[in-house]
């Protein structure tokens, strides 16, 4: 089991890792009520991020809250000059139509006030840009893994 575990690990280092840092899994607990928590170094800098799994439904659904995070994974405050909502809640809806899978992402700030609205709808463009990337890169994986 342990083998399957790192492999997966290795995989999915693969797709979240962004051309500018290098991402390292600290630990992944996929289970509903389970965590990822990770370790991004970007020129020179250290940040931490977690995802708290609120429901896995294979094939359909995946629900999860992405916050930064501390070495320990306690939820902290973006560290950059923007008052981002502390957590921001995703769901990936995933259909199949013709061999095609889509996946439709939905995200929305966790118990913010308004200045963290305003700050979350600010930065849409890139949020949109990144997981366009990333999802191009889960695409690039799995025609791979697929041939």
């Amino acid at each position: 089991m342990e083998a399957y575990q790192t492999q997966d690990l290795q995989k999915l280092k693969i797709v979240i890792s962004t051309v500018e840092s290098k991402t390292t899994v600290v630990k992944l607990d996929y289970r509903e009520g389970g965590i990822f928590h990770y370790k991004m170094e970007t020129n020179g800098k250290v940040n931490f991020g977690r995802f708290l799994f609120k429901k896995i439904a294979p094939y359909h659904t995946l629900e999860f809250t992405n916050a930064f995070a501390d070495e320990h994974a306690n939820v902290v405050p973006a560290p950059f000059d923007l008052n981002l909502p502390l957590e921001i809640f995703y769901k990936l809806k995933f259909t199949e139509s013709g061999g095609v899978t889509t996946i439709d992402l939905h995200a929305k700030p966790v118990d913010a006030d308004d200045s963290q609205y305003h700050a979350f709808n600010s930065i849409s463009d890139s949020m949109v840009n990144g997981f366009s990337a990333t999802f191009e890169k889960l695409k690039l994986y799995l025609s791979r893994v697929s041939s």
